[in-house]
């Protein structure tokens, strides 16, 4: 299963808290692995989550049109992954254009999951309105405080359990979400 998201306003608690409950490889499509923002340059995340973690560089840049020979071997890998870059809104990043070159994608955004299609389906449509599928572990991950920089580990799910007790519901979107609103 191919995820995105981006890590603009997640800690690295929570970006490694999402990598075990979805028990997936964090692939980090920046073209350029550093951040301003502490614990998200290359070598911190490496430090984090270990073998979980890996760079693609030909995947990110602008503007954006990914290889082939990348896009292939993503197409072709078994294990879950998560396409890392900074913006939140996946609409505002490359990482989306790449979500639509797979069958089936999710962004993580705002603790849901937004299938990848139905926010380009939106965003062409002029639409300020999406289904979102809710998914109870994310929200327990989204909704815990940092002490101190570390959050209390919470118990997960495995992620095809988590994926089978997924539902759509419809909430109202944080204001922030801009071109993204969950269907009122």
């Amino acid at each position: 299963m191919i995820y995105t998201i981006g890590y603009a306003t997640l800690t690295q608690s929570k970006l490694l808290a999402i990598a075990e409950l979805l028990d997936a490889t964090v692939i980090d499509v920046r073209s350029i692995p550093r951040s301003r923002k502490a614990g998200f340059s290359k070598g911190a995340l490496q430090a984090l989550l270990g073998k979980r973690y890996e760079h693609i560089p030909s995947l990110g840049g602008k503007p954006y049109k990914p290889p082939k020979r990348a896009l292939t071997a993503l197409k072709e890998r078994q294990d879950n992954v998560i396409l890392m870059c900074m913006e939140d809104n996946p609409i505002e990043c490359h990482r989306h254009k790449l979500s639509l070159e797979f069958e089936q994608a999710y962004h993580i955004f705002e603790s849901k999951l937004f299938l990848a299609t139905d926010v380009q389906d939106s965003y062409k449509n002029g639409t300020e309105e999406i289904d979102c599928l809710y998914s109870a572990p994310l929200e327990a991950i989204f909704a815990t405080q940092d002490t101190q920089g570390k959050e209390p580990k919470k118990p997960v799910e495995k992620a095809t359990k988590r994926r089978k007790e997924s539902k759509k519901v419809t909430e109202t979107a944080p204001k922030h979400a801009r071109n993204i609103k969950v269907k009122a």
